[in-house]
């Protein structure tokens, strides 16, 4: 049979396991409500550019180092999209946010 603190351990030992989890939880719910925020800005923040390009089709004269050129500001707005995009990728890093941060682990 076992003995009162037995069960009372096990009640201790229980709790603190389901406080991990409901904090787990919360971290979980409070990591996918930041992804959605962030989703929706970057979507409007497209959505104007997207605006903004196509009103401004009109063909300019860009100087390279050692040429000239004539092209559609689309084509430049559409360039510096991709290079912004790529540049925040690489200094985003996403990969490191797809691991286990240090506070989820368990001791």
């Amino acid at each position: 049979m076992r003995s009162e603190e037995e069960f009372a351990e096990e009640d201790k030992r229980r709790e603190e396991e389901d406080k991990y989890l409901r904090d787990h939880e919360r971290r979980l719910k409070r990591q996918r409500q930041s992804r959605v925020v962030k989703f929706l800005v970057v979507l409007g923040i497209l959505v104007l550019f997207t605006i903004f390009i196509l009103g401004n089709r009109d063909e300019t004269q860009i100087d390279f180092v050692f040429t000239e050129t004539g092209i559609s500001l689309v084509w430049v707005m559409l360039g510096c999209l991709i290079l912004g995009v790529i540049i925040g990728f690489f200094i985003g890093r996403p990969g490191k946010q797809l691991g286990r941060d240090k506070d989820d682990r368990r001791d």
